[in-house]
This record gives structure tokens, sequence and C-alpha cells, in this order.
């Protein structure tokens, strides 16, 4: 039995919201029942292969870069972060490897210690000593936010150990891959953010660091070159809610913090404003806002990587260059304060709802998953995306015989926040996706086919949980 699930962004907490440990014991139980109704007492199901698809732990949504210890010394200097100093042009990170692998080492340790993680490594262990399992394999797809265990192949050990810490995976280890592939489940799956831009560097080294070599979106080389959404998260989104904090305002602190679970996140500006609007701020917490934000977005279109990648694309401001807006809201906030943003939001919304027009419908995901059933043998029938944060399927084509080619969205564990289809505000929900696949010796009883079955399952929850 394969399940699959992805985006559980696991963090230190610091700057983000978290998954409520009792979502994990769920999910353990959950794929026990499908285990156990396959293989309990009919030996059915010998292996639950556990497909992890990508921003399972979360390296750059963390404050650590701007604390400071005991002396008064910042975690990460300026000028030693991974998007700083002298860039390499093989992986766009500062050339000091060493000091940047100690710095993800410490946020990835610091993840581990999080309620949230253990609650996760519970569920691991529970699986894993559980009758219904008679074996459990891991495989570790990377996506996005987790992009430097490419890089560092001691992060992944420490991930490893972490996962397989006192329990028996007879003889198996946890396996990192860019992408997966399984004939036997006519499943192909990967992280998907291979077909963003601003969260892949593919056309970076296209237009400015290898522009010799033609690059195909799906080229595993490009997994190791960091990305823009990798320092926004950081510099910007990250270092608004540090920022905000060193004024000790609770409220507008879990405002910020709420931030960073927009899809699309840059919706950021407009619900910054609609909370301020509609919570009726004071004058203070609105210019603590600006503040705060202009200097949160010079962490990133100042760096040195917000420099070389303003260099890979357009000017045009409807182009998508996420720099050249981040570019306007900053000079705005600089020369009006607060009313700056309003204005900015405004014009931004604009240019979204221009863009929208020019290209309706336009998904990323959607369509790289169209692009990617061309590349795949003619036997994949399910392939699988995370990394939307919106869990989807879609069939793309059918046959008499009942093939398909099927697009999945394994969503996100995280909490959704969206725009309202009116347009005039926000609101979130608790989301939890699974995505089991079963072959033909696996999922036997009152079946008419003889290929793979895939049951997918969805549930979205309206609760608002304590923070942890």
């Amino acid at each position: 039995m394969l399940a699959i699930i992805s985006d559980l962004h696991l963090t230190d907490g610091s700057t983000s919201t978290t998954i409520h440990p009792s979502a994990f014991d769920l999910l353990r139980q959950e794929i026990e029942a499908a285990a156990r109704t396959n293989g309990a007492g009919k030996g059915n199901v010998r292996t639950v292969h556990l497909l992890l698809l990508g921003d399972i732990f979360d390296l750059v949504r963390t404050d650590w870069w701007f604390r400071r210890d005991a002396s008064g010394r910042e975690n990460a200097p300026w000028e030693s972060r991974p998007w700083n100093g002298d860039l390499d042009p093989e992986t766009a990170m500062n050339r000091d490897s060493v000091g940047v692998g100690r710095q993800y080492d410490a946020i990835l340790r610091g993840i581990l210690d999080h309620p949230s993680t253990k609650g996760f490594i519970d569920a691991i262990k529970g699986l894993a000593t559980s009758d219904a399992v008679p074996e459990l394999q891991i495989t570790y797809v990377i996506g996005n936010h987790d992009r430097a265990l490419n890089n560092f192949p001691g992060l992944q050990q420490t991930i490893q150990a972490a996962l397989t810490e006192e329990i028996a995976l007879k003889g198996n280890k946890v396996e990192f891959k860019p992408s997966f592939t399984d004939p036997a489940y006519a499943v192909a799956a990967r992280h998907g953010h291979e077909w963003e831009d601003n969260c892949h560097a593919r056309l970076l080294l296209q237009k400015v660091l290898q522009k010799r070599r033609k690059w195909d979106p799906l080229d595993p080389a490009i997994n190791r070159v960091q990305n823009l959404g990798e320092v926004i998260t950081s510099e910007l989104m990250s270092g608004l809610v540090w920022r905000v904090r060193q004024a000790d305002d609770p409220d507008l602190t879990d405002i910020v913090k709420h931030a960073d679970l927009l899809r699309p996140a840059t919706d950021v500006f407009q619900w910054i404003e609609w909370q301020a609007r509609s919570r009726k701020l004071k004058k203070s917490q609105k210019e603590l806002l600006a503040q705060s934000l202009s200097e949160s977005i010079a962490g990133v279109v100042d760096s040195a990587f917000g420099r070389l990648w303003d260099r890979a694309t357009t000017d045009l401001l409807v182009s998508g260059d996420l720099v050249d807006r981040l570019e306007l809201v900053r000079s705005r906030l600089r020369a009006s304060g607060y009313d700056g943003l309003r204005k900015c939001v405004k014009l931004l919304v604009l240019v979204s709802n221009f863009a929208s027009a020019v290209a309706p419908g336009k998904a990323e995901d959607y369509q790289g998953a169209k692009e990617e059933f061309k590349r795949l043998d003619p036997g994949i029938q399910y392939l699988v995306y995370g990394h939307t944060h919106r869990a989807r399927h879609d069939h793309l084509s059918g046959t008499v015989d009942g093939r398909v080619q099927m697009y999945l969205n394994t969503g996100t564990y995280l909490p959704l926040l969206e725009t309202t289809d009116d347009g005039k505000g926000f609101a979130q929900s608790n989301q939890m996706t699974l995505a089991f696949f079963y072959n033909r010796e696996e999922d036997t009883e009152d079946r008419a086919d003889k290929g793979p079955t895939m049951a997918l399952w969805n549930g979205i929850k309206r609760k608002q949980y304590v923070t942890r």
C-alpha cells in the first residue's frame, strides 16, 4: 500500500502556525485502518510505503535568522545568511557552505524539538510498531521549503535518525528523492514547485547563471539552486513577525503570524490591510506595521540574491516580477507610511485582476501536470503533486476500459487562508488530505478490474486551535 501526504511545514513555531499534534494521531489511525482493511487476516498488505511529498520540515519559516544570543550577537548576521555574501553561481547560495550548513542544522534541530514535530514522529513510530503494518518504508521527496536538504546531506541524516530512532524499519532507511515513480501503483509524484517560477530557479539559471544551457524545468539539478520564495519566507514573512513581536504587541503579532497561511502568498499585503481596517488598529499599530513591512521587504530586495534574481525577470509589473512589486510597496511605505500600503493594495488588486483577464484560469500546477503526463510512461495513471496547499483532483483523460490520466494534489495539513469569493475578506479552514494506492495483489475484494486502485480523502475542519 502506498500512502501519500505533503506540506506539513513542521517548524519551530516562532513565526508561523503549526499543526496541532492531534492531527498526526488521526493520520496514523487512518493509515492503519486502510492497511488493516486490506491486510489484517488477509495478508494482502505486506508493506506500507509512506511517501512524504515535500515541504515536511520547513527550514526557512523561522525567526532564528534574527535572534540574538546572550552576548547580543545575531544567530545569522546579515552578510552570513544563505542569500547574502558572495553567491556561488552553482547554487546561488553564500559560498560559505560550512557556515550556511550550520545555520540550517540549528534550525532543523529547533524544528525537531517542537511538540508538533514530536507528534508527527510519534505517529511514524506508531505505524512502525502496529500489527496492521508488517513493514514500513518511507520515501521523502524534497520540496521548496526543505530544498536545502539537496545541498546538505547531514540534514538528511538528522531527519533519518529522528524518524527511525527506537523503531525497527526492518533494514529500510528513509530514502530522499527529487521525484517518485512506482509502476505497480501506476503512480508518479513530485512536490510540484517545479512549475512555479518564484519557487524554482530555472529562469535564474537560464537567464543569468548558466545561459549556455537549456534547462528543463524538471531537471533535478535545479533543486540545488536557491529560489526567491525561500528568501521571501525567511526575510519578509518571518522577519515581519519578528519585528512586530519586538514591540510587545501580541495581537498584532498574531495577525502577521497568520499571514504565512495565505494562498496565494502574494495576497499578504491585502490581508494585512484588511486586518488593520477590520480590527480598527490604532495609528501607532499601523505605523509599526508599515515600518516593519518596509524593513522586512528590504531584507529581500537589498539582499545579494534579490539583486541577482531581479536580473532574471522583466521589469513589467503585470509580468509577475515579484522583486519589482516588492520595491514598489517599499517605496510607497517609505514615502507615505501606512497610507502608502493602502494605495499599494488597490494597485496590486488592479494588476492581479488585469493579469487574470489576460490569462484566465491559469494554474501552474494543473498546466504542469498536463505537460508532465506527456513525458510519462503510458502505464502511469496517477500524477500527484503537493505545494499549492489546495487539494484537488482532475481527470485529464479516460478510456472505455476504465484507465485514466488523473492529476491529484495532496493539499496541506496547515490551515489554509484564502480570499473569499466576494473579494471583501478572507476565510480559514483546517485541512487534511490523504491519498492511498493499492496494487492488484493488495486490493482484491469485490473488484472487477485488474489495475491499481486509488482512494483520496480530503477533510476540512472549521475550528480554531490553541496556538502551540
